[in-house]
């Protein structure tokens, strides 16, 4: 069923050309529906601004220079695309010119012209009209046709009538006539520019949201394919950081620090079986070996061969319960049972039980504190951290120097306990990973250890649920440092 849907859902590729493609046609529709109905009203706009700033030109011109009139006019006819006429208070003809087709002002007659001239004194010296010019509809149309865009080609035209009366008492009358809505020629020609541009625009944009939508998915989709390899167990996978996105090479970069990391946890663990293997075997042969000869061999039932085997015995019970104590503390199901305790106390049963079977083998062991402390805390689980501690030291010390140093400090209201060896100390790159699960380092130790390697995880299982600090300084060839910090009891 999953399978199903899987190939139901669309892929990202195809996603975002969906998006892309979609954009772009929006995109082409509202640019052709602007360009189709707002041009007119745009155009219509710009045309009256442009014979505004005709009529302003030729009335500072006539203003500044009488002589130049007629090329004041001309000029500013063909600059602005309108027609312009000045006359006398009599409709005589002083200058004109037509800079644009299709104005009504050359076809006016004189007494027209009188007419907005009265009108524009009658108004305090301008007049303002607009009007259709009148312009027949081409012939080649048919009447259909003609009926159904008589309104959209009907041309606007404007025309302003400006009076100017000189110092010496002279009239000069300026009108000024221009069409404000476009030509038909004009917007047919728009349109099939905008739809030849709208069909390349639409492939091109076809083809850029094809090039794109796989540039961005396929990063995604290798992506995808290691992680399935990753999800089967293989860690040999390698997640590429040169998207060109940055988003996506930081996901690769922690995507790579993770197969990395259960790639580590893999051979922990493939380690800690390989280490409980031996670790049961040992113990197992020695209990088996004994109970046979004893059971085949007369006189073999001594209490030096029992002793064995109780011994080895006690010592697989120790790693099998390792692995369960480890298991119970990572679930949380192991219940904390705090009481006030001297820690001091603890710390002097535990070297003395230690170095009664150590001391043979050239151990010394140094407590240095200056008062008893007292912590409420679970006795029994941090007996069981102090003496992992001390273990570990006396696996980890160095042949030469056998001397063992444990330093209870009080500061304020905490009380911190180091154990310090002098061994081979820890690589820098190895110390974030030594209270992990299945550690062990790759430096070889001076004495046998035997054990799961789960010593310290257990360590820093039952602190972490104390809530306590804790932590390891180690330097090669100077030895190291474990530490923790609980609070003083009250």
């Amino acid at each position: 069923m999953d399978t199903v849907l899987k190939k139901r859902k669309l892929g990202l590729s195809t996603k975002t050309f969906i998006v892309l493609i979609s954009l772009s046609v929006v995109f082409l529709l509202v640019t052709v529906l602007m360009q189709t109905t707002l041009f007119g009203s745009f155009y219509s706009r710009t045309k009256k601004q442009e014979i505004d700033k005709a009529l302003k030109y030729v009335v500072s011109g006539i203003a500044e220079n009488n002589d130049e009139i007629q090329s004041v006019c001309e000029y500013a006819a063909d600059y602005y695309g309108v027609c312009i006429l000045i006359t006398d208070e009599n409709m005589s003809v002083i200058a004109g010119a037509e800079g644009a087709m299709d104005c009504e002002l050359p076809r006016l007659p004189t007494n027209a012209l009188r007419t907005l001239y009265e009108n524009a004194r009658n108004n305090g010296g301008t007049y303002v009209r607009e009007s259709d010019t009148g312009k027949p509809m081409p012939p080649d149309r048919d009447r259909q046709d003609d009926r159904r865009r008589k309104d959209d080609t009907k041309q606007k035209s404007l025309l302003k009538v400006n009076i100017l009366t000189s110092d010496s008492g002279s009239v000069r009358v300026v009108f000024v006539n221009g069409v404000t809505t476009p030509f038909r020629i004009m917007t047919d020609s728009l349109q099939v520019q905008l739809t030849v541009l709208s069909g390349v625009m639409l492939v091109l944009s076809v083809i850029l949201s094809l090039v794109y939508s796989r540039q961005l998915s396929r990063p995604i989709i290798e992506m995808n394919n290691e992680a399935d390899k990753l999800a089967r167990g293989d860690f040999d996978v390698h997640f590429e950081q040169s998207s060109g996105s940055r988003e996506l090479d930081e996901l690769g970069e922690k995507l790579n620090h993770a197969a990395a990391e259960l790639s580590k946890v893999d051979s922990l663990r493939t380690e800690l079986i390989a280490n409980v293997s031996h670790d049961l075997r040992t113990p197992l042969t020695l209990i088996t070996g004994y109970s046979e000869m004893m059971r085949d061999l007369p006189g073999e039932n001594t209490a030096e061969n029992l002793n064995v085997i109780i011994e080895e015995s006690k010592r697989l019970s120790q790693i099998v319960n390792d692995v369960l104590d480890i298991s119970k503390y990572q679930s949380g199901t192991v219940k904390i049972e705090k009481e006030r305790f001297c820690i001091t106390d603890e710390i002097l049963a535990i070297k003395d039980r230690i170095s009664a079977f150590t001391s043979a083998n050239g151990y010394t062991f140094r407590f240095d504190y200056d008062d008893k402390a007292y912590v409420f805390a679970d006795r029994t689980a941090i007996s069981r951290v102090l003496y992992n501690l001390v273990t570990n030291a006396v696996n980890y010390t160095d042949s030469e120097s056998r001397n063992i140093e444990i330093v209870q400090t009080v500061s304020g209201k905490t009380v911190k306990i180091d154990v310090i060896d002098h061994g081979k100390g820890i690589a820098q790159d190895e110390l974030p990973y030594v209270f992990d699960r299945y550690y062990r380092s790759s430096d070889s130790h001076v004495r046998s250890v035997l054990g799961t390697g789960l010593g310290l995880s257990i360590v820093k299982s039952i602190l972490t649920a104390h809530g306590a600090h804790f932590g390891v300084r180690s330097s090669p060839g100077k030895g190291s440092d474990f530490w923790f910090s609980l609070d003083i009891a009250d």
